[in-house]
C-alpha cells in the first residue's frame, strides 16, 4: 500500500462571486461599468454580481458585515474594519487613497467664518437610526474632531447635536429615487437655525454647499497633513473573505488585475473617468471635478504603500478608542499582500495565518 497521503479534492469554482463599493470613486465601480468582471470571470465559469442586484437584505447587508461567502469589497474603511472586529474573516489587499471635499459649512447669516469661530457653538451629526453602522455619523464626527484639531480647539468646546435621520432600507451601492438625498437632514437643520454648522463631504457634499449658499469653513480634505485628511474614504480597503482568497486564488488574483486595469484606464481618460464616477457617485462631473480634483483619475490606483498602511492603523485606533469597532485591529496583521505581489510578478509563497 503507498505511504503517499492523496491530497484532498478541490473544490469547485464558485458560481457567482459578489462584489460592492460605494458610491464613491473606486477602481472596481470602474472595471464593473466596463463590463470587465463579467468578462474576466466567465472563463472559469463564475459570474460576477453587485450585492445591489439581489433582492435579499441579507445579502445586501454583506456591504457592512462582509458576511458572504465569495465576496469582495472595495469602499470606505469603516464598515470593512466594523466587520472584521466583528468576527468575519476577511483579508486586505489593497488600498486606494482618493483625496475628496471634506468639509465643515455654515451658513453666511451664522457669522462663522473660520475654525476659530466654532469655539461655542453648534455642530450637526447625523445619527441614522437602525444602521447596521453609522457611517455617517463617525465620518462627520472624525471630519470634526480633525477640523478642530487645527485650531486646538477641544471638543468640549462645542456643542455637538444629534440629527437623528430615518435609515433607509438599502445598502450603500444601491441607487433608488425613493432614498433621501445623504446631506437632507444637515440641510435641514442648518436651514431651522437647530444648528451653527455640519460636516459634508464627497461630490453630493459640494453640491450641497452650492445649494444652500453656504460657507465652507474649512475643506479638510485639502490639508496638507495626510493624518488630517485620513477619514472612512481616505484610504479606501479593498477586502476579500479568507476563504476565497485561500481557495481559489486565481479569482481574487483577476478581481485585482481588473480592479489595476481600471486605474490605469482612468489615467488615459480623464473625461471618461470623471463621466464614469458622476454616475458612481449620483452626481455631476462638474461636481466631482470639484469634490475629487481635476486629477481625480491620477488617484485609482490600488496599493499597500507603507503611508496608507500606517493611515488606516491611525483610523483603526480611533474607531476603537470611540468604541465605534468592537476591538482594536491591527492592520499589518490583516494584510495579505500576495495577490499585489503576484500581479507585480513579485510572487511569495502564501503565509498560513493563525485563526
Amino acid at each position: 500500500m503507498s505511504s503517499h497521503r492523496v491530497p484532498p479534492a478541490r473544490a469547485a469554482r464558485p458560481h457567482t462571486l459578489w462584489y460592492t463599493r460605494g458610491p464613491v470613486p473606486t477602481p472596481l465601480g470602474i472595471a464593473a461599468q466596463q463590463g470587465w468582471l463579467d468578462q474576466a470571470f466567465s472563463q472559469f465559469g463564475t459570474e460576477a454580481h453587485s450585492l445591489s442586484e439581489s433582492g435579499d437584505p441579507t445579502v445586501r447587508n454583506s456591504f457592512y458585515d462582509h458576511s458572504l461567502p465569495n465576496s469582495i469589497r472595495q469602499s470606505g474603511s469603516i464598515a470593512a474594519l466594523w466587520a472584521i472586529a466583528q468576527g468575519s474573516d476577511t483579508r486586505l489587499i489593497g488600498l486606494t487613497w482618493t483625496d475628496e471635499y471634506q468639509a465643515v459649512i455654515a451658513l453666511p447669516e451664522s457669522g462663522i467664518r473660520s475654525v476659530a469661530d466654532l469655539r461655542g457653538r453648534r455642530i450637526g451629526l447625523p445619527r441614522h437610526l437602525g444602521k447596521t453602522v453609522d457611517i455617517f455619523h463617525i465620518s462627520a464626527l472624525r471630519g470634526c474632531l480633525n477640523a478642530l484639531t487645527t485650531e486646538a480647539i477641544s471638543e468640549r468646546e462645542v456643542d455637538f447635536i444629534d440629527l437623528e435621520v430615518a435609515a433607509g432600507s438599502l445598502a450603500p451601492d444601491v441607487f433608488s429615487p425613493q432614498e433621501p438625498h445623504p446631506y437632507s437632514a444637515e440641510s435641514r437643520a442648518l436651514l431651522r437655525g437647530e444648528v451653527d454648522a455640519v460636516f459634508v463631504k464627497g461630490a453630493q457634499g459640494a453640491e450641497v454647499t452650492n445649494w444652500l449658499a453656504a460657507h465652507t469653513v474649512i475643506d479638510i480634505g485639502r490639508h496638507p497633513d495626510p493624518a488630517l485628511r485620513c477619514n472612512n474614504g481616505t484610504p479606501r480597503t479593498l477586502t476579500v473573505d479568507r476563504a476565497l482568497l485561500e481557495q481559489f486564488p486565481e479569482l481574487v488574483g483577476g478581481v485585482l488585475h481588473q480592479v489595476q486595469r481600471a486605474a490605469q484606464w482612468a489615467e488615459r481618460n480623464p473625461l471618461l473617468t470623471r463621466q464614469f464616477i458622476a454616475r458612481e457617485t449620483r452626481s455631476s462631473e462638474f461636481w466631482v471635478g470639484q469634490a475629487y480634483g481635476e486629477d481625480v483619475h491620477r488617484h485609482m490606483h490600488t496599493t499597500l504603500d507603507p503611508v496608507y498602511v500606517d493611515a488606516l492603523q491611525r483610523y483603526a485606533d480611533f474607531l476603537a478608542e470611540r468604541s465605534f469597532i468592537a476591538r482594536r485591529i491591527d492592520v499589518a496583521g490583516w494584510i495579505d499582500a500576495v495577490p499585489l505581489d503576484t500581479l507585480r510578478g513579485n510572487a511569495r509563497p502564501r503565509i498560513a495565518y493563525a485563526r
